[in-house]
């Protein structure tokens, strides 16, 4: 990198707009594959949480019943917000080998998930369905962790209502409530593992060319807390997920994971806005 000569001693370019065009082309780069990233990271939670509820869209019920669970009044023709319905919609859809065996599993969780519908069906009945597309991976005994931790069945061959319903909300005779619980905890010590791991590298990274990005610094202790307020927020959420957990109050910490995470994308927009613009704009001293 070429340094600039003051009075003989070499200094080093004390803003983005200071440095070579090399460099300045480079870290634009770097800059934009990190907003498209946190970008792709927004549209993945609404497509992964959405459905929780069952009902297309973000809402605050979404975020309630993923993190903290609730108690859920079961309405008629309306489906139950099961577990197993929300993941069939997302991240196992890819999984079913048609539409008609995917539109058969569907319809019967929607319905209720009653047990007399279990085997039933004119061509294809949903238990057909766990033979074909699910046992293969959710059999107890299939070798496959996830069998493990969320079995449908002993083996390949013979899916088990009683495993099944531990995710699909059927009611108890006579209830018309039933409990949604959280996430497990193993799944979110998985998912809090990566993102405590990789989120604060592009994080620091883009405050610190915050932190660069102009000369002269204005409101210095506005720059500082605003280059220090999305790894804070970050970190309160992460917080939030598992302190949602907690019995009768978990739902105002539910709640306010959507409050941190709108003020980190706030303060991490401002940031990637004033660097992109820091690059390429010429430092005051330049200007005509």
């Amino acid at each position: 990198m070429q340094v600039k000569q003051a009075n003989g001693i070499a200094a080093f370019p004390r803003s983005l707009g200071e440095l070579p065009l090399a460099w300045r082309t480079l870290l634009t780069c770097v800059v934009v594959f990190i907003g498209a990233g946190y970008f792709a990271a927004l549209v993945n939670i609404v497509g992964q949480t959405e459905l929780t509820d069952g009902k297309p869209g973000m809402s605050t019920q979404d975020l309630i019943l993923k993190y903290a669970g609730a108690d859920v009044e079961l309405v008629a023709g309306q489906p139950p917000p099961s577990r197993m319905l929300e993941m069939i919609g997302t991240a196992m859809r890819q999984y079913f080998s048609d539409d008609e065996n995917y539109n058969t599993l569907h319809d019967w969780l929607s319905g209720g998930a009653a047990e007399a519908a279990f085997s039933a069906g004119e061509d294809t009945a949903p238990q057909d369905v766990f033979i074909m597309d699910c046992l293969r991976c959710h059999a107890a005994d299939g070798g496959e962790e996830i069998g493990t931790k969320s079995p449908f069945g002993p083996d390949l061959f013979t899916p088990d209502f009683k495993m099944i319903s531990e995710f699909t909300l059927a009611p108890a005779p006579g209830k018309s409530t039933v409990h949604r619980a959280p996430r497990s905890w193993r799944d979110l010590a998985l998912t809090t593992h990566a993102h405590l791991l990789s989120v604060p590298m592009f994080v620091v990274l883009l405050g610190g060319l915050f932190l660069f990005a102009n000369r002269p610094q204005r409101f210095p202790r506005l720059r500082i807390l605003l280059a220090c307020a999305p790894l804070v927020l970050f970190l309160l959420d992460v917080a939030c997920w598992w302190l949602a957990r907690i019995p009768n109050v978990g739902w105002v910490f539910a709640l306010t994971i959507a409050a941190t995470g709108a003020l980190f994308g706030l303060t991490f927009g401002i940031q990637w806005l004033t660097v992109m613009i820091a690059l390429w704009r010429k430092p005051v001293e330049q200007r005509p």
